[in-house]
């Protein structure tokens, strides 16, 4: 016979590009966007998995860095892009801060960061970054 245990969890993180309209409250953001132009403001909203996969609290951040491959290394991986790389200067946050000082709020299913805007040319891209706790060894990529 088997005996079936648990290993661990696993969590899945899903993001959402959301209308300046349409991005607070749990049934929002219905119709998310596939892609923003440059110059064109967008709210970014993390669903967050059930379980404990984001904080209650306000500590969470989140960046966006220059697309390399070493974003794509395991999380645990201390080369991984996230840890290392700076804010990308394409996106614009409003002038009262930036990702580092600016949290996605205190619930926990859900994050949400308005609003930003690409000032980069068509066809690049930008990885996001996520951290529950603003430490360094914790950034991941969504």
């Amino acid at each position: 016979e088997d005996f079936v245990q648990q290993i661990g969890l696993i969590y899945f993180w899903t993001i959402r590009i959301c209308s300046l309209d349409d991005h607070s409250g749990p049934s929002s953001c219905a119709s998310p966007y596939r892609r923003v132009l440059p110059q064109q403001p967008f709210v970014l909203r993390l669903e967050c998995p059930p379980g404990g996969g984001c904080a209650a609290d306000d500590d969470n951040r989140l960046k966006y860095v220059q697309h390399e491959e070493r974003n794509d290394l395991p999380t645990w991986d201390p080369r991984h892009g996230c840890k290392l790389l700076e804010p990308s200067a394409l996106a614009l946050w409003p002038a009262d801060g930036n990702a580092s000082s600016r949290s996605g709020g205190r619930r926990a299913d859900y994050k949400v960061w308005t609003p930003v805007r690409f000032n980069q040319p068509l066809g690049k891209s930008l990885d996001v970054c996520f951290s529950n706790t603003n430490s360094p060894e914790t950034w991941f990529k969504v």
